[in-house]
């Protein structure tokens, strides 16, 4: 199916243009943040509603999965029914189920009500890029599409300082919740904004809309996803491998639903597009992308607070140095894109593995002293090559999409990165309870010269001392193997061996203390091996980019 010319009288006049391409970003912003938001809080609601790390991983990526699994189907509503009616449930319900996520009691709760928000944001969200494209001339797409690219990398970036700030004071004693009610005075003025000057459109002979679809790739997505997240806890029992390998044939047929669709015109996804060799190339690094930067600020906040033991403030501020980066390169980037953009994406690639080298190399050398400082110089890299790849990527995928399927394509763009971000978060989680599990063991070896030499000190005795070291051991390897070891939290509280006076407590903490460090440097070390993966993958496929990929203004939806 050929993609159709540009019908030039189905442009929407929309009055101050910019003035409502800062009234979507002011929305899109609450998804991109909220994502990120979360990351800087997770081992605060961990010990606060106590639960599993798989759990954690759920309130994150079931987010990104619902978010993921209605994308499309949000875009194709928007092109149906009107993009502003869409725009705006989608805000109201976003808001409401930030609202509901704040008060939860539970982890299941809170994850129920992530699946939720992000199912609404779906709605919301495609059509960001959809009135983009229907409201700004063609030599003006591209520049806003930039604008846009630019404003979202800083969003994701900022997102865990704001979160380290609302739950680091604590407002009204409510701890981490406040990172969710933020989203209720932003969501309000949004959605009254754009109730009075968004101007509504709709996609001329708009696609029906293809529930079959939506059912087949949720089932998919699922059938990969859950077993990932789920199976460190499960024991990675057969059936979880049964379900990812019983997905392909599940994917596959969708793809065949779909070619079969599409020749009536109307399914989920535009198969035509995939036609176009960069928006091809340019999804498969969005999601590597994606899948590399969320799972990394997940585990640099999980290293920054229960490794290092930082404030939740710390471990957020500690991201400014990235953002700093990113905001020369963002900055740059919006104004060579149409004559550089292909070698401005190798170079952002490139720096994003010199990045996350530089802090491998920091981390083993510095060990458990390390300085804050020490970070920044890795960070301020990854910055600067995030902030080439972001906007560039989003304005050179978008180009040569014609305007009748700017609804799908702002769908599978938005798709194809929330899911690198589940499936980041999800492959993280597993490196990274990996590596505590194989490490804890040297960590709490190490660990027990001195703390017996410290028991010598204050006349416990060697049986005694025996006793205290053997619980210990053991509690501390299990514990590691599950990730729920908080810096702040006494191992001693949980240890059988008695008795325990506060003698004994005070050595146990303080060797614990440098014996987590250990397993938690060692560990994130290993673990940013995956994120240099899967941007030397990124960079790779930068070359399978048509050489001519300079993206031209006129060539833009």
């Amino acid at each position: 199916m050929e993609l159709k010319k540009i019908n030039k009288s189905k442009m929407v006049d929309q009055p101050r243009p910019w003035l409502a391409l800062f009234i979507l970003i002011l929305a899109a912003a609450m998804d991109m943040m909220d994502v990120c938001i979360v990351n800087v809080a997770i081992p605060v609601i961990q010990k606060d509603i106590g639960v599993k790390y798989s759990m954690l991983q759920w309130v994150i990526a079931g987010y990104a999965l619902s978010f993921a699994i209605l994308l499309i189907t949000g875009g194709r509503l928007g092109d149906i029914f009107g993009r502003k009616k869409l725009f705006l449930i989608g805000i109201a319900g976003f808001t409401i189920t930030s609202v509901m996520c704040g008060l939860a009691q539970t982890g299941i709760t809170l994850v129920v009500w992530r699946f939720l928000q992000g199912a609404l944001a779906a709605m919301m969200v495609p059509q960001v890029l959809s009135i983009i494209q229907v409201i700004f001339p063609p030599e003006k797409r591209g520049s806003a599409a930039a604008v846009y690219g630019s404003m979202a990398g800083l969003a994701t970036v900022l997102g865990p300082v704001i979160g380290a700030l609302l739950t680091q004071n604590n407002i009204l004693g409510l701890s981490w919740r406040p990172i969710f009610f933020i989203n209720v005075p932003v969501g309000i003025t949004a959605f009254i904004a754009g109730s009075l000057i968004l101007k509504e459109s709709k996609a001329p002979n708009a696609h029906k809309l293809d529930i079959p679809g939506v059912i087949i790739i949720t089932i998919a997505l699922l059938m990969l996803i859950y077993p990932i997240i789920q199976g460190n806890d499960s024991g990675w029992p057969l059936w979880g491998y049964i379900l990812m390998v019983a997905s392909v044939p599940v994917f596959i047929s969708f793809v065949l639903y779909e070619l079969r669709v599409s020749r009536k015109g109307s399914p989920l996804i535009v198969l035509s597009l995939f036609k176009n060799r960069a928006f091809t190339i340019g999804l498969i690094v969005n999601f590597l992308t994606y899948a590399g930067v969320t799972s990394f600020f997940m585990l640099l906040n999980i290293y920054t607070q229960t490794g290092l033991g930082y404030s939740v403030l710390n471990a957020g501020l500690i991201t400014l140095p990235w953002s700093v980066g990113m905001g020369i390169t963002s900055a740059i980037a919006s104004q060579y894109v149409y004559k550089y953009g292909r070698k401005m994406l190798f170079l952002g690639t490139l720096l994003l593995l010199v990045g996350i080298a530089a802090l491998i190399f920091t981390i083993n050398h510095f060990g458990i002293d390390i300085k804050v400082w020490q970070l920044s110089i890795g960070l301020v890299v990854g910055g600067l090559g995030m902030g080439f790849v972001v906007p560039i990527l989003l304005t050179m995928i978008v180009a040569g999409v014609q305007k009748n399927d700017a609804g799908s394509a702002s769908g599978i763009i938005n798709t194809v990165a929330q899911i690198g971000n589940a499936v980041g978060i999800a492959i993280i989680g597993i490196v990274l309870l990996s590596s505590l599990s194989s490490t804890s063991p040297k960590s709490v070896n190490a660990a027990i010269p001195e703390m017996k030499m410290e028991f010598s000190k204050i006349g416990i005795s060697t049986q005694v001392s025996n006793s205290i070291v053997g619980e210990y051991s053991k509690e501390y390897i299990e514990r590691m193997a599950k990730s729920s070891f908080s810096s702040n939290e006494s191992l001693s509280a949980t240890t059988n061996a008695k008795p325990i006076d506060p003698a004994v407590k005070k050595v146990i903490d303080r060797v614990t203390g440098k014996a987590i460090k250990y397993s938690f440097s060692n560990s994130t070390r290993l673990s940013l091996g995956f994120n240099i993966i899967v941007f030397f993958l990124s960079f790779i496929m930068l070359f399978f980019f048509p050489l001519n990929a300079k993206v031209k203004e006129q060539s833009l939806i």
